[in-house]
């Protein structure tokens, strides 16, 4: 009998990658990262008909967060699904910490506006055939002002410029109720970034190219996160 060769087939496993398709959060207060702690959170970004605002819930085990925080306080939430550095959120603390139990254990809650000095403070002025970016441009200088410190701002490209005044008193009206009124008159539409930049541009002319976390589009709740 001549010589056969023998293929000897052993088992074994295959490991294949698989693709981590999960949105990665990481959320700061003051700067520091609490992301580990965190149980939910409820995003809501807005264009300029209101401020954007947040509410994190977190695991307040033996009181870690009682007395950490009292308001006014920066807040950061950033997120994407590559290592969570595409900001997403960035404001302040509206109060302290609200504290919980539950038969699950003990919890703090912290909610935040984006920018609330837009809501929390007051305007005054009066435009007489204003072009309508001027004026846009007039109101957030006239908040920065009064706040004594950059609130929002503008860059050289951020708002169009257009040929529509505006003639209007404003009296006791909210910054952001100032600026809406501004856009609608010269049909245009605004948002503010989360570095705090006014864009302002004609209605239809722009789409956003960042991409969205939306929760049960495409993303699911999970343990970590709620």
């Amino acid at each position: 009998m001549s010589p056969q060769d023998i293929e000897i087939i052993e088992e074994g496993i295959i490991f294949l990658e698989l693709p981590d398709n999960r949105a990665k959060w990481v959320i700061t207060i003051n700067g520091a990262d609490i992301s580990s702690n965190v149980i939910a959170v409820s995003l809501n970004r807005s264009m300029t008909h209101k401020l954007s605002s947040c509410d994190v819930l977190l695991d307040n085990n033996k009181g870690r967060y009682n007395e950490s925080w009292k308001g006014g306080e920066s807040i950061t939430i950033d997120a994407d699904y590559s290592n969570g550095t595409l900001r997403r959120f960035s404001g302040k603390l509206d109060g302290p910490v609200r504290k919980s139990m539950t038969s699950d254990g003990w919890f703090a809650r912290v909610t935040a506006r984006s920018y609330p000095e837009l809501i929390d403070m007051k305007y005054i002025g009066t435009f007489s055939g204003e072009l309508g970016d001027s004026a846009l441009k007039s109101i957030i200088d006239n908040l920065n002002t009064r706040a004594g410190s950059t609130i929002i701002s503008y860059t050289a490209s951020s708002i169009v410029s257009t040929t529509s005044t505006i003639t209007q008193d404003f009296r006791e009206v909210s910054y952001l109720e100032a600026l809406n009124y501004v856009l609608n008159k010269i049909e245009f539409h605004g948002y503010i970034d989360t570095s705090g930049v006014l864009f302002g541009f004609p209605r239809g002319a722009k789409f956003s190219a960042t991409p969205s976390i939306i929760s049960g589009i495409n993303v699911w709740s999970v343990s970590e996160f709620g």
